[in-house]
């Protein structure tokens, strides 16, 4: 669970978006290329995605989702750098708890702000669908252009086995 409550508001979005689930995907071996998404065809060892509906107009993600209306999705990517990030921690230690693929966790909470990069104005943005059922056309992806850093250890700690992917829900506390 993240440590507050996180809001979005400018890139594009049509109103005030609320951080409510984050979602990580990772290669199945140490260092491989995870990411679902990818910059200039380059591809990085993990990637974090964090769902957000508008608190304008929805009290939950789910809601959103149910309207077929607009979410947004941020995508951070992490590199292996060479020190360990302590922001990164709590996420590891959650995802210890993760035995199989597409398992759902919960987590200690955590600050999301620091799992952003430096430069929050270097994106990509596009229209797009859910990458998962029922891949709904309603997602405006938000990529960050700079991933942050992690060291090799941590990877390595997030592909503890052959795993693919884990899920956090209800994050209750981005810029």
């Amino acid at each position: 669970m993240l440590k507050d409550d996180y809001f979005v508001r400018g890139a594009g979005l049509p109103g005030r978006f609320k951080a409510e689930k984050v979602e990580f995907h990772w290669g199945p071996s140490n260092g491989s290329e995870g990411s679902e998404h990818s910059i200039n065809s380059r591809r990085y060892p993990v990637e974090m995605q964090i769902y957000m509906y508008n608190s304008d107009d929805f009290d939950s993600l789910s809601a959103a989702l149910r309207e077929k209306r607009i979410i947004a999705a941020i995508v951070v990517f992490f590199q292996v750098g060479g020190k360990n990030n302590p922001a990164v921690d709590p996420i590891i230690h959650g995802l210890k708890g993760v035995v199989h693929h597409e398992k759902e966790t919960f987590l200690e909470p955590f600050v999301l702000k620091d799992l952003l990069p430096s430069s929050l104005g270097s994106y990509y943005r596009y229209t797009g669908s859910l990458t998962i059922p029922p891949c709904s056309k309603v997602v405006e992806w938000i990529i960050f252009s700079r991933p942050i850093y992690v060291s090799y250890k941590q990877v390595r700690n997030t592909k503890h086995n052959t795993l693919s992917s884990a899920k956090v829900e209800k994050v209750t506390s981005l810029f």
